[in-house]
């Protein structure tokens, strides 16, 4: 990462509705074109999400996951970006 911001507001479009994360700070890398968001691992804490818990749940299913044809550059994840604001 080249440089940090800090938006405002961030609008994520999830099947339940809008999720709204307000101060957000995101790392940029302008060497990259991908409209890509990674969300830190504190932010995702006070979301509810527990990173041992995840990978405890992955490793109870398979103890070895295949994951290159995960796509790298394109979009995807829980939630689509709808709207950043600065």
């Amino acid at each position: 990462m080249t440089r940090s911001v800090k938006f405002n507001c961030v609008t994520l479009d999830t099947t339940c509705g809008p999720l709204v994360l307000r101060g957000l700070k995101a790392g940029v890398d302008d060497a990259s074109t991908a409209a890509e968001l990674i969300v830190s691992r504190p932010v995702m804490e006070l979301l509810g999400f527990s990173v041992e818990d995840l990978l405890v749940g992955a490793r109870k299913k398979k103890e070895e996951w295949d994951v290159s044809s995960v796509p790298t550059n394109e979009l995807a994840g829980m939630a689509n970006v709808k709207r950043l604001m600065e």
